[in-house]
């Protein structure tokens, strides 16, 4: 059908819902007719760079929604040409958009020259030419200001019309061209793959716009898009900075095969000479039989020689005498109401004689209680010292663990991120403190440390100056960080940085056969404790949803949950059950996520419900993110 977009509804980047004005009511089924509005259809789909004022032609099959209050069928949009897209609306909206021309003399000027006016820009900007000026109120300078927004809108224009078919959101398209500039469009047919590369888009869409643009499967830019993708999204994901060569090239071969759009047989001895090729060029990085990114490669580099310069370095308190140092300590534990085990105590004079220390412990050994008698410990050794006291930053890697340490210390914190002054740009580019710019403090004391990938620790340690002392805080049996590298259990394995390990268990629970289990799991030792089974037990099932203890299990989950959300005051948000598998098993996070809401937030009326798919999110539920 064909009509106008009369107005724009909803527009998420991708995703449009607008109105479309009819040329004629007969291009569609009588039923389909709104009898309130019959010229008027409602259309949604991947609308890219349809603006009100198109006429548009579109393609694709209706939907029916039986959404209380408006007519019930809509337009499923799989296709659309823009027939016109310079109508006098049209024009007239952009140039009054421009800056210092209003709709007056955006009107002025379209009279003049009418839907040639963009024939007439593209000449001036050719020839240098000033044929607005004859418009009253158009010095030069609002020429060049019009010459250069049509420049901006013809560019957008022209890459959404590369880009648009293959669902490439206006917002991301802002950016790619921000990354290439006026060379967008030649960049992108050249080698589509630097959309990869650079992380606009995945492999396989990148792959069907080269397709598309007649690029063959064999290509050597499809092969090291290819090639890198595996080295960032495959060894990252199994905690790599990189692969065994062999590894690299099964997975880049396995990825052509069954994770592209194009078909061609690569095989092993092709990717082998290319990856070859790929490292002459300095592409890539190989490394003992290892193949990495070259940025990972120089990370890891760097951060070891970091840290090995780091170790050798003084600290702030040298000159104080270990009398002098267990004097301190002692006065802040009297002041703070505490008394430090063995091995806090070792933990704070261990940051007090080192640039860099790691403190690792399990939940429970006293990590925040030891921070905050060695930063009390710190300022009565500066006083004893006649210096000014340290300047201390906290910070951790997201939002919650910063706002957990401020709730402990009392301190401000913030994310990594954010003290970095952290700004991602376009193309793979960022912006952080620097050598150049460092982050100028005293003492830098970073919470849960295991979550550090090797990508941010690097931009940490060249934002880091010699003078500043840093201490991390981590527990090293908790999961790697979901980036590349296992920094914190790394680290503490070179035995280049001073550590400190906190063993003992202080809250309350110590004794429970779960934290006790955990230790043992930790330690590799299955001997494990059931003395108290209603607090841990080992149920083992066949492997089987066909078996009646997997309804047994199923039903235990069930009531054990339940009692547990009584106990806890009805609170949703103060039970929670973990589970190892997503799917394909009865006790699968995707089949007893409804069987736990119907036990404690069962469906009472249709409007405290949403179906998204298959899945039924109600009022009260609990989300998690």
């Amino acid at each position: 059908m064909r009509g106008k977009v009369s107005k724009i509804l909803y527009n998420s980047g991708t995703y449009m819902l607008m109105s479309l004005r009819l040329q004629n009511v007969n291009q569609i089924e009588e039923d389909k007719v709104n009898p309130n509005f019959p010229l008027f259809v409602t259309i949604m789909g991947s609308l890219i760079g349809v603006e009100e004022g198109y006429i548009i032609e579109v393609d694709g099959e209706w939907h029916y929604s039986d959404k209380e209050g408006y007519w019930p069928w809509q337009f499923k949009v799989s296709s659309f040409d823009i027939i016109e897209a310079e109508t006098e609306e049209t024009i007239i909206r952009f140039l009054s958009s421009l800056p210092g021309i209003g709709e007056k003399i955006a009107r002025l000027i379209f009279s003049e020259f009418g839907t040639n006016i963009y024939n007439v820009i593209e000449e001036d900007m050719r020839t240098g030419n000033r044929h607005l000026t004859v418009i009253k109120g158009i010095s030069s300078t609002k020429e060049d200001a019009i010459i250069a927004s049509y420049k901006e809108k013809k560019l957008l224009s022209n890459v959404i019309k590369l880009l648009g078919k293959y669902n490439v959101g206006e917002i991301k398209i802002k950016n790619i061209i921000r990354a290439y500039g006026d060379e967008t469009v030649k960049r992108i047919k050249e080698n589509p793959y630097i959309l990869a590369n650079d992380k606009f888009l995945t492999f396989k869409v990148t792959d069907t716009i080269a397709f598309d643009n007649g690029i063959p499967y064999d290509a050597a830019d499809r092969i090291e898009a290819a090639v890198k993708n595996v080295l960032d999204v495959r060894a990252s994901s199994m905690g790599h900075t990189y692969l065994d060569f062999d590894d690299a090239v099964s997975f880049t071969v396995n990825m052509l095969q069954s994770n592209s759009f194009m078909k061609g047989t690569i095989d092993e001895i092709y990717v082998k000479s290319k990856i070859g090729d790929f490292i002459s060029e300095g592409k890539l990085v190989e490394e003992d039989g290892h193949i990495y990114l070259t940025f990972r490669y120089n990370s890891e580099n760097f951060v070891a020689k970091k840290l090995a310069h780091r170790s050798k370095l003084p600290s702030f308190f040298t000159e104080a005498s270990p009398e002098l140092i267990e004097e301190c300590v002692e006065r802040a534990q009297q002041d703070l109401h505490v008394t430090l085990a063995s091995g806090q105590k070792n933990a704070v004079i261990t940051a007090i004689h080192n640039t860099t220390v790691i403190i690792t412990g399990g939940p429970g050994t006293g990590k925040t209680t030891t921070l905050k008698v060695l930063m009390l410990s710190m300022d009565y050794l500066c006083d004893r010292l006649g210096r000014e006291h340290l300047v201390k930053t906290l910070a951790a890697p997201t939002g919650m663990a910063a706002k957990r340490m401020k709730e402990a210390t009392g301190m401000d914190a913030s994310t990594i991120h954010r003290l970095l002054e952290f700004t991602p740009y376009a193309g793979g580019d960022i912006k952080a403190k620097d050598e150049d710019d460092p982050i100028v403090t005293d003492m830098l004391i970073v919470d849960e440390s295991s979550m550090l990938d090797i990508d941010l620790f690097a931009l940490l340690m060249h934002a880091l100056q010699d003078e500043t002392e840093v201490i991390f805080l981590g527990d090293i049996d908790q999961l790697p960080s979901v980036g590349p590298g296992d920094v914190l259990h790394d680290v503490i394995d070179s035995e280049v940085v001073a550590v400190a390990r906190l063993t003992q268990t202080y809250r309350q629970g110590a004794q429970s056969p779960i934290l006790a289990n955990a230790k043992k799991i930790n330690a590799g030792d299955t001997d494990l404790i059931f003395d108290k089974p209603e607090e841990f037990r080992f149920i083992e099932i066949p492997d089987s949803d066909d078996a009646p203890e997997c309804n047994r299990m199923l039903e235990m989950t069930r009531r054990v949950f339940y009692e547990e959300f009584q106990l806890c005051g009805a609170d949703i948000n103060k039970v929670q059950v973990l589970l190892p598998m997503r799917r394909k098993t009865m006790v699968s996070v995707d089949n007893m996520n409804p069987e736990l809401q119907e036990t404690v937030n069962s469906c009472m009326s249709r409007k405290n419900e949403m179906v998204y798919g298959t899945t039924h999110f109600r009022k009260g539920d609990k989300l998690c993110s």
